[in-house]
Order: structure tokens, then C-alpha cells, then sequence
């Protein structure tokens, strides 16, 4: 063989592994740059499941019940599958009368503790007819709310507060023979007072409560009365729904 030939025979078996190994290294060593250097990160142990005989079972997050707090109320009632004073009992809404009134599937009629929303309808000779101006349209809005928020609720809830003016020695009953109660609704995982969020939006006024023991509408729920007083005041200073500065508190609640 040509001494030449032979020398570049031989130079290239050696120059070529060397290369493919250089470049061979080269790719191992190659870090993509969005990759933490952390090639000695522990996995992770894994949980026990809880349960065995299902080893796919999800983990679904545990649900807020109405015992369980939640970003901003603890609905801290004892429940009762029937209506008793300061105790929560789930019903169904079957249709909305006005803002402040609902009738559930049992056709009980719960009239919201605490508060009025405008009348939508007045009763002359004997009939009842609509109201007018911005006592009706207020009216309407305070139905329309409290509509949209019962309608769309995952559960709705009921506490019945104590009265003086019970019918039929019902102790939680006003004198048309309703429910008196808080009115509280869940959704999203959130539980909220009806009759507070109502107050707020400005689209009732705080009505038939008292702190006066000789009160026919006295309470003893002090909280309560506190918390409907700091939500009117709320609206107040916004200056929203019947409190705006275009209302005219006087047409919309007119003296009977």
C-alpha cells in the first residue's frame, strides 16, 4: 500500500471515533436552559391512598357545608328538618312574591327579618293594584335581586327569629301568619345573609327591629340588629338604590 495512502488511512480511523465521541459527550452534557440544575432532585413520596380498593381515586377537595366556615360568614346555626327559632332549615324556593318575600315547595310564606323592600302592589277597595313611580320601580328591582339570587343558589336557608306579634302562638310568625326569618343562601361555596345583602345594594331599608325591649318588633340578636344597621349605613354612604341622590325616599316609601 502507498505510504500515503496508508498514513491518511489511519489518520482518519482515529480522528473520527474521536470526533463522534466528542460530540456524543457534548449532547449529554446539554442543559436546556429552561431546566432548573438540579439533577439530584428527589422524588417525591407518594401518598397512602385512603383507599385501596380504588387506587384511582381522585382527590376531590371536601365541599363547604354550611357548619364549616367560609371567606366571610360562619353560618354557626344547628340545623332542624322543621322550622324552630335560631335553627337552619333547607327549603325550596317554589316562587319569589316580592323582595322581601318567598314561598317554599311546603307553601310556607318567609317574610325577611329586618327589613322592607318598596311595595310593588297596594290594595284599594278590596283589589290589589300596582304601585306607581319610583316606589314601583324600586319595588321591582329589590324582587328582581332577590329573584336572581334564590333562583341561581345551590341551597337556600332559613332561621327563624323570635316575634311578639305571632299568629296563632306561633312564636317565630308575623301577624299575617309568615315566617319572620334570616334568609340565607349558598353559592359557589359561599354562604351570605340575604337580608344584610340586600340592604347593602340599597334596594330595602332596615324595618321592623328594635333593640327596645318594649318594642313590639323587639330583638335580642344584637349581632343582627348590628349587622343590618352597618349594611344600611353602607348603601348610605354610597348613596345607591334608594339612597342615591336621585331617589326620592318619601315617593318610595309613602306613610300608609
Amino acid at each position: 500500500m502507498n505510504k500515503k495512502i496508508k498514513f491518511l488511512w489511519i489518520t482518519s480511523s482515529i480522528v473520527i471515533p474521536t470526533l463522534a465521541s466528542s460530540v456524543i459527550a457534548s449532547a449529554c452534557d446539554y442543559k436546556n436552559p429552561s431546566t432548573p440544575n438540579n439533577p439530584e432532585t428527589p422524588t417525591p413520596t407518594p401518598k397512602p391512598n385512603p383507599n385501596p380498593s380504588n387506587p384511582e381515586q381522585p382527590e376531590n377537595p371536601t365541599p363547604i357545608t354550611p357548619e364549616q366556615p367560609n371567606n366571610e360568614n360562619i353560618f354557626n346555626y344547628e340545623f332542624s328538618s322543621n322550622l324552630v327559632v335560631n335553627k337552619a332549615t333547607e327549603v325550596t324556593l317554589k316562587h319569589i312574591n316580592d323582595g322581601d318575600t318567598f314561598t317554599d315547595t311546603n307553601n310556607n310564606i318567609y317574610r325577611f327579618a329586618g327589613i322592607d323592600t318598596p311595595e310593588t302592589k297596594k290594595k284599594e277597595d278590596g283589589k290589589f293594584i300596582p304601585t306607581t313611580g319610583e316606589q314601583f320601580k324600586y319595588g321591582k328591582l329589590a324582587s328582581f335581586f332577590t329573584m336572581n339570587r334564590l333562583t341561581t343558589a345551590n341551597k337556600i336557608f332559613v332561621v327563624p327569629i323570635t316575634t311578639k306579634t305571632g299568629k296563632d302562638g306561633i312564636p317565630y310568625a308575623d301577624k299575617y301568619g309568615r315566617v319572620v326569618a334570616k334568609i340565607y343562601y349558598q353559592s359557589d361555596n359561599k354562604i351570605t345573609c340575604l337580608n344584610t345583602e340586600i340592604l347593602k345594594v340599597g334596594y330595602a331599608k332596615m324595618a321592623f327591629i328594635s333593640k327596645d325591649p318594649n318594642n313590639i318588633f323587639y330583638t335580642d340578636d344584637s349581632d343582627f340588629y348590628d349587622e343590618l344597621l352597618s349594611s344600611q349605613r353602607q348603601a348610605q354612604t354610597e348613596q345607591i338604590g334608594i339612597w342615591s341622590t336621585e331617589a326620592n325616599i318619601k315617593e318610595i316609601y309613602p306613610a300608609k
